[in-house]
């Protein structure tokens, strides 16, 4: 341990001192109080043994002014020639947590120096289980803020920047749930060992949950420099993985935030990381990107085309067009497809292609969809297609309706209602299935 001794009588201190060093700590010493706060200003002890009569500054002062500084419990060791309650009480309140009685023995010095060793380490294994994640064994969310933070601080005085990637996997989640957890979070362990490895001293990796992680990078010479190790870090990541003795391959997607360019604080700087990663999602996975104002505005129009679906149908904004099929040799109508489109209330009619990625992603597209089919089949028996003959009524159906074990039901509820053959309809499936 790094202990602060602070007395007034040189010859105690440099007994205390003498026992202290025989037992392998870091001694710093002090005459006064003065000097004691400069010391502790300078290099932050494990420590403090205070010396309570001293003429410029007692040792129950020099503890309260320690005490209003640092918000970190530092133990305090008062020595006092006198122990009675009142000394004790006042120690304790002062911000003291235990007296050695002046002067002392070696032996009741160094038992009381390994109490608190004790405590010391205690304390500094918890603290690095509070920082660490236990799955991956690196930095947590609470580390990481942390560092973020510092490194904001250092900038204010050095004015060197930082990156920040924001990380996450590719379809992790068909892993866990097609081979299960344990394969999940041996995968998770190997991909942050792998991390680790493409880092260079300075730089900082954490696990910000799930499976994604965040890397910050020291200033980096170039954008170019910056994409070398961003596709490093792919690259490595994208090796196949050997567990259970089946082999796994996993890609990410990587979104890039500068400080102070695309964020002054660390929510900024993280939401645009966060913001760039989701655009590098969908530019086809296994893909990095670099934060832009455009970005900014097109997941914020995002968020806000997800938030007016919840309430399109309630507002019944949807109308389905039918685009008819042809047989130009026979020179007949032999069929038609249900497209659906949302009057918007701001935007006007808007194209599938904006609206139907955001509804399958947010889980909306089911509701949607089976509205879809009600209305397609109220159609049909208005126009009484089951008339015609080889006549095909075409709809797309979505992956995740698919998903829905009861889907085949719901589709034969609505054909009977409406008094309808099933050979009259015609489900096509999209191109993300």
């Amino acid at each position: 341990m790094k202990i602060l001794v602070v007395d007034d009588a040189k010859t105690h201190l440099q007994y205390i001192a003498a026992i202290l060093t025989n037992l392998n700590h870091e001694i710093m010493t002090a005459t006064s109080g003065k000097i004691a706060l400069e010391l502790f200003s300078l290099s932050k002890p494990d420590l403090i043994i205070l010396d309570v009569n001293m003429p410029d500054m007692n040792g129950f002062e020099l503890a309260k002014k320690i005490r209003q500084i640092e918000s970190e419990w530092i133990p305090i060791i008062f020595l006092s020639g006198i122990i009675d309650d009142k000394n004790i009480e006042e120690g304790i309140n002062a911000g003291g947590d235990d007296y050695l009685f002046k002067p002392s023995s070696e032996i009741a010095i160094a038992a009381k120096i390994k109490a608190m060793q004790r405590i010391y380490d205690m304390k500094n294994k918890l603290n690095i289980l509070s920082k660490t994640d236990p799955l991956t064994e690196i930095s947590n969310r609470l580390q990481f803020d942390i560092i973020i933070k510092k490194m904001i601080a250092e900038h204010d005085s050095t004015h060197y920047s930082f990156v920040l990637l924001f990380i996450d996997l590719d379809n992790f989640k068909m892993i866990n749930d097609n081979f299960g957890h344990q394969v999940g979070d041996a995968l998770l362990k190997e991909v942050a060992k792998r991390l680790k490895f493409c880092l260079r001293i300075g730089d900082f990796v954490a696990r910000m949950g799930g499976d994604e992680f965040s890397v910050i990078l020291k200033e980096m010479e170039s954008k170019e420099m910056l994409s070398l190790i961003v596709k490093k870090i792919q690259k490595v990541i994208s090796t196949p993985y050997s567990i259970n003795k089946k082999t796994f391959c996993i890609n990410t997607s990587i979104g890039i935030a500068c400080y102070p360019a695309d964020g002054a604080s660390v929510s900024m700087l993280l939401q645009n990381a966060d913001i760039a990663m989701y655009h590098a999602k969908t530019m086809g996975k296994n893909n990095f990107q670099f934060h832009s104002t455009m970005q900014n505005s097109q997941f914020k129009q995002k968020i806000q085309l997800e938030s007016d679906l919840h309430f399109a149908l309630e507002k019944k904004e949807f109308f389905i067009n039918y685009q008819p099929m042809y047989d130009l040799k026979m020179r007949q109508l032999v069929g038609m497809e249900a497209l659906l489109r949302w009057n918007h209330p701001r935007h006007g009619v808007l194209s599938p292609d904006l609206f139907i990625p955001i509804a399958e992603e947010s889980g909306i597209i089911l509701p949607i969809s089976e509205w879809v089919f009600e209305e397609i089949c109220k159609q049909a028996n208005q126009w009484d297609l089951n008339k015609i003959s080889n006549f095909k009524l075409s709809f797309n159906v979505s992956p995740l309706q698919l998903l829905k074990k009861n889907i085949p039901e719901i589709f034969e509820n609505y054909i009977k209602a409406n008094h309808l053959s099933s050979s009259l309809f015609e489900a096509e499936l999209t191109e993300t299935i």
